[in-house]
């Protein structure tokens, strides 16, 4: 599958990198230290 116009997120952590690059498609644009927490708040949903 081609993607036309991506532009992929830049960081440090594969999972920030992934969802930056999903959310950057979007138009939406987060920091990393932002993606980070979001997918930390991720695994408190699930632990209750």
């Amino acid at each position: 599958m081609k993607i036309d116009n991506l532009k992929p997120f830049n960081g440090q952590h594969g999972e920030t990198t992934a969802t930056g690059t999903l959310l950057r498609q979007l138009g939406i644009e987060l920091s990393e230290p932002i993606l980070f927490g979001l997918g930390g708040d991720k695994d408190i949903l699930e632990e209750n």
